[in-house]
């Protein structure tokens, strides 16, 4: 008994009842979706399909179709990155062209392009870096 006092005596006379609380990243928050009544019927044969209720396989759905766009989503580029991209695809052209000179001539031939083309590679990736 005395034991019992001494614990509640610590915590000011109250004792901690009720479930623990849920992390921040284990919460999950409301949202409120509107949808057609054959919408509604799709979500809930496909729940039923599953044995998933009918709200978690909702917002499966809704995850899944939320990342893949995520992965589709294009930032436009600023006239400055376009003109870096289109350097790169133009570097990658010539390292190409070089493969195939050095494949057709031997690469003692090639030798003299590819140092020139290393040298201008090196300054484009210094501004890329800068960029």
């Amino acid at each position: 008994m005395a034991i019992a006092q001494s614990k509640s005596a610590d915590k000011g006379g109250k004792k901690k009842g009720g479930r623990p609380k849920k992390e921040l990243s284990e919460k999950l928050v409301s949202i409120t979706m509107h949808v057609t009544p054959e919408d509604f019927m799709w979500l809930h044969m496909g729940a039923e399909q599953v044995g998933m209720p009918l709200s978690e396989f909702a917002r499966e759905m809704v995850q899944l179709r939320a990342r893949r766009q995520l992965r589709r989503l294009r930032v436009p580029l600023t006239p400055a990155q376009e003109q870096l991209a289109t350097r790169l695809a133009e570097a990658c052209n010539c390292l190409t062209r070089l493969e195939q000179l050095a494949q057709e001539s031997g690469y003692a031939a090639a030798a003299v392009e590819v140092g020139a083309t290393g040298q201008e590679l090196a300054h484009f990736l210094t501004q890329l870096a800068r960029a």
